[in-house]
């Protein structure tokens, strides 16, 4: 089989559709924003907004003193208010957003470390003894929180969501165009040997080949994403979903 597809692909281009079984499911977002709620912050999308001297986070609408993080919940009288589903996800960790370089890199420790110090605030648990609707928020935020991290930590994820924060928005009809013949290629035959192969040894082998592309890959996101170049992070971002869905693929087999 393999060697008519190499035959095959000297006389035309392969078609995407062949390596499509090599992709996971495409992970949806809701449409971005900076952080705010009406009643509690004002706009941060320009910095004539804010005066000089407003708090970063913005202030409780109770007792006005500031918030100590981007979560509207108040050290001082201990109100919470509702945290939008369209909250930016950098912005809620304190981390430079799309349009910044650097935005894609980020340390995984560290991201985690401050999504305990967030979730801790908010946790139902903390929760448990206030009112109907304060539980509710909590809630809220910290289900917002959990799916802001699980997004973040993630390269594949997290290079989806900064295409879709700057009008590139993934589609699950992206796939590699029909020029790349020697990338899908690799990708039938990787998935080909995963197929075949015979024990757990052999899995393995595959697995850490297919690392070393991945990482690959991340490390040209990040150099894409430095220089905003939107297109070829998205293109790079269709190579990475690729080798995600072998990675699925053989954490698949290992089970077996």
């Amino acid at each position: 089989m393999l060697a008519l597809l190499r035959r095959s692909s000297l006389r035309a281009p392969l078609s995407a559709s062949h390596a499509l079984a090599a992709l996971p499911t495409l992970r949806r977002f809701p449409a971005p924003r900076l952080l705010s709620t009406p009643a509690a912050r004002p706009s941060t999308s320009s910095p004539s907004s804010r005066s000089p001297s407003a708090p970063p986070h913005g202030a409780c609408p109770n007792c006005h003193a500031p918030y100590s993080s981007a979560l509207p919940i108040c050290s001082a009288c201990g109100a919470i208010q509702p945290l939008g589903t369209e909250t930016n996800y950098f912005e809620l960790f304190d981390l430079p957003g799309e349009g910044t370089d650097g935005a894609f890199d980020l340390d995984p420790r560290e991201l985690r470390g401050r999504f305990l110090r967030l979730q801790r605030a908010c946790h139902p648990d903390a929760w448990g003894s206030k009112g109907e609707l304060e539980r509710q928020r909590a809630a809220d935020q910290s289900s917002l929180l959990n799916q802001a991290y699980k997004t973040l930590v993630s390269p594949l994820s997290r290079a989806q969501y900064l295409l879709s924060l700057n009008g590139q928005p993934s589609l699950e009809t992206d796939a590699l165009d029909e020029a790349s013949s020697a990338l899908l290629l690799e990708v039938l035959e990787t998935r080909e040997a995963l197929e075949s192969a015979a024990n757990e040894q052999e899995l393995e082998e595959i697995r850490t080949a297919n690392d070393a592309r991945a990482e690959e890959t991340v490390a040209e996101l990040s150099a894409l994403f430095g220089r905003g170049e939107w297109e070829g992070a998205k293109e790079a971002a269709v190579r990475l979903r690729y080798w995600q869905g072998i990675e699925d693929a053989v954490k698949e087999r290992m089970r077996e």
